[in-house]
């Protein structure tokens, strides 16, 4: 998965980030760092992750590291403030 921050794309801004899923047999984490409630969510459905959400705002933790393999149905833990 790559996602295209600061969401531009052919030069045309997007008000969310864009997720690509570049290859279904291996999803390497990224960094939610940031994002959005709305847009973890979006993630979490995209990877097919059990998420679970902690304080409101944005993201600042995340249970899986940035780059780790993830596997269908694996917990994810994001803490927002």
């Amino acid at each position: 998965i790559e996602s295209l921050s600061p969401y531009r794309l052919n030069n045309r801004k997007f008000p969310q980030p864009i997720f690509l899923l570049t290859d279904v047999d291996q999803i390497n984490m990224i960094d939610l760092t940031g994002m959005s409630l709305k847009d973890v969510i979006a993630f979490a459905k995209l990877c097919d992750l059990n998420l679970e959400i902690v304080g409101e705002g944005n993201v600042i933790n995340q249970s899986i590291q940035k780059d780790t393999l993830i596997v269908p149905k694996q917990n994810l833990v994001v803490t927002l403030g």
